[in-house]
């Protein structure tokens, strides 16, 4: 599976639970928010940010 390019249609969308993936935008504060003070407590965890392509 190859992400598309921002502003490009994605072909899988019918299929995700979300109608598109998520932006690169978003994956930055995903990751921000990951290393920053806001999530010490969280350990062994997975963010999944594929709108719903991959479950988990």
């Amino acid at each position: 599976m190859v992400a598309p390019k921002p502003d490009e249609p994605d072909p899988d969308a019918s299929r995700l639970l979300l109608p598109r993936r998520p932006s690169y935008a978003e994956v930055a504060n995903a990751a921000i928010f990951a290393a920053s003070d806001w999530a010490p407590t969280m350990t062994a965890t997975e963010i999944n940010l594929t709108g719903g392509a991959v479950v988990d």
